[in-house]
């Protein structure tokens, strides 16, 4: 009889791809994956504010000013004044961190094979139905 408890199961599934993607992370890009994230976000949104970034990644502001100044101390961003802000500054990719971009995508690609291998399209896509699902919800009970 197979575990019907969807709670300790994502809670358990969690933990195995993170430390999975973690893993192929470092291994194969020298970053972790929310740095990642963080240079994905930055590719289209260069120069935001950190907020932006905060915001971007669903992250508390805490957690973003300790990202942030990982990320300039490993030389993947810079960070400068805003000019129309005194108090605010500007986030910018750094060429390291625009040379590791392109080596992200395949191991991206990787990834999701290795999620969805086995699935059809059909049961793939409700599993998507049911993770945005989830998401929304538990947005909607936060925010109200």
């Amino acid at each position: 009889m197979s575990d019907k408890r969807l709670f300790f199961k994502f809670n358990h599934a969690h933990h195995q791809l993170i430390k999975h993607v973690e893993k192929e992370c470092l291994d194969t890009l020298g970053i972790t994956p929310v740095q990642l994230g963080a240079i994905f976000f930055l590719l289209e949104n260069d120069g935001c504010q950190q907020k932006d970034l905060s915001a971007g990644l669903a992250l508390n502001y805490p957690a973003i000013t300790g990202l942030v100044m990982r990320m300039i101390k490993a030389g993947l961003i810079t960070k400068e004044a805003c000019s129309k802000d005194g108090r605010a500054s500007r986030i910018f990719l750094s060429e390291k961190a625009r040379t590791i971009a392109p080596k992200a995508f395949p191991l991206v690609d990787q990834l999701n094979e290795t999620l969805t291998g086995g699935f059809t399209p059909g049961e793939i896509e409700t599993i998507h139905r049911f993770l945005d699902s989830i998401i929304h919800t538990i947005q909607r009970r936060r925010d109200s």
